[in-house]
């Protein structure tokens, strides 16, 4: 066989090939061609989507990650994997659903995360289908992480972490995610009074923490605790063991008070699935949001919105209710 260059881009299709190799026999097959087209395997990390996603969150990895999609979507089925490491997004990563059937997967140690100068009232993934073609999704993170601590206090919409909205989907299954908007939640007795710029807290808990981390350019809501109309909300800008400091932008309310509560102030929801139709969610942990962990939206008719599975997930930090539903038939929870 004459060898020659295989055609670049997106990996070969098992047909292509053999369509090619009985055809002129003027191509050159590679190892890798076969096992993407034999396994449908997409991983964001491989150098022929945008260069391949960083995973060390140094650069934005968003358009290796919508290459990776936009292949996917190519061959009509397949798996997208996350290897270990972290991927900053500067933006939305927006999957259009084209094909069949979607099986996104993270490692164990992947965390995707929202970076710095997010947009206001954005998701951090949003799933939306193209096609009535598209069968099922399926998220399988194994406990890797999505991360939006750095997305910005929502003014009317919702910075929700997995926004996932089709008609068509006949199945959609979310397993064992990390829905991080932020941990903190703590207390301070340090006397400060409301207002505006910088302000140096003295916290009960150590910010180092796993179970109270937080970031440098976090919103947060400092409330206090006699009075909720008291309060103020800014972001981070130091952090460190028991200290935190906050540049404050907005107050409501006046007075100085000693029992405050600091929490994250932003995701609106960390799972939200609007309109489809056999939702399940399972072994998932949702933290620090300030509205519903999973939110469930049909539409009016009740058309679509029905028959949701959610089993065995962990709620901390998140406001009541935990699950909302609007709209919605058929709903489970266990």
């Amino acid at each position: 066989m004459k060898v020659s260059a295989f055609t670049s881009g997106a990996p070969a299709q098992l047909s292509d090939i053999l369509g090619a190799v009985r055809g002129s026999g003027n191509v050159r097959v590679t190892v890798a061609d076969v096992a993407k087209a034999a396994t449908g395997v997409f991983n964001v990390r491989d150098p022929q989507f945008a260069g391949g996603a960083d995973n060390t969150g140094a650069t934005d990895a968003l358009a290796a990650f919508d290459a990776a999609i936009a292949a996917l979507n190519a061959a009509g089925s397949g798996k997208l994997v996350v290897p270990d490491g972290t991927y900053n997004l500067s933006a939305t990563w927006d999957i259009v659903l084209e094909s069949r059937y979607y099986d996104i997967e993270l490692s164990a140690g992947a965390i995707i995360k929202a970076a710095s100068g997010f947009a206001v009232d954005t998701k951090l993934i949003l799933v939306q289908d193209d096609s009535p073609a598209v069968k099922g999704i399926r998220f399988n993170f194994h406990g890797g992480k999505l991360d939006g601590r750095l997305m910005p206090k929502r003014s009317s919409g919702a910075p929700d972490l997995l926004y996932i909205t089709s008609k068509n989907i006949e199945k959609c299954e979310v397993y064992g995610t990390e829905f991080l908007i932020g941990n903190l939640i703590t207390q301070s007795s340090t006397s400060t009074a409301i207002g505006t710029g910088s302000k140096v807290f003295t916290t009960t808990d150590n910010l180092d923490d796993d179970n109270s981390s937080v970031i440098v350019g976090q919103a947060v809501h400092i409330v206090s605790r006699a009075d909720a109309a008291n309060g103020m909300y800014g972001t981070v800008t130091a952090s460190s063991g028991t200290s935190l400091t906050v540049n404050v932008t907005s107050v409501d309310g006046s007075g100085t008070f000693t029992d405050w509560t600091i929490m994250p102030d932003g995701g609106d929801s960390g799972l939200f699935f609007a309109e489809g139709k056999n939702f399940t969610a399972e072994k998932n942990s949702f933290y620090g949001f300030t509205d519903a962990g999973i939110y469930l939206s049909g539409d009016a008719t009740e058309t679509y919105g029905e028959d949701a599975f959610i089993e065995k997930n962990v709620f901390k930090y998140c406001s009541v209710p935990v699950i909302a539903k609007r709209s919605w038939r058929r709903y489970n929870c266990i």
